[in-house]
């Protein structure tokens, strides 16, 4: 396990990214990266629209997770589109 907290500004930077690496995932998650690279697979086995080795869309993430990525989107343009002041956590 991971030792370090995970943020709020922390997720939404990393959730912000289209692609996320091993990594991420390893971050996200509190893994560690050999187990965060068997929680990857799963991922991919499920869905894996990129196709590359260690990567998936963040979307992809999401959707495995149980989260529409077009809301968590949505989200996001609102806060862009009004100052950044806008609910949700991305």
């Amino acid at each position: 396990m991971n030792s370090i907290k995970m943020t709020a500004e922390r997720r939404r930077e990393i959730l912000s990214k289209e692609v996320l690496e091993l990594a991420d995932i390893a971050e996200l998650t509190g893994f560690c990266k050999s187990v965060a690279s068997e929680y990857l697979q799963r991922v991919k086995r499920q869905n894996d629209i990129l196709g590359v080795k260690g990567k998936i869309l963040t979307a992809d993430y999401l959707r495995f997770i149980g989260i529409d990525p077009t809301v968590l989107y949505a989200l996001k343009d609102r806060r862009t589109n009004n100052g950044g002041t806008g609910n949700g956590w991305i």
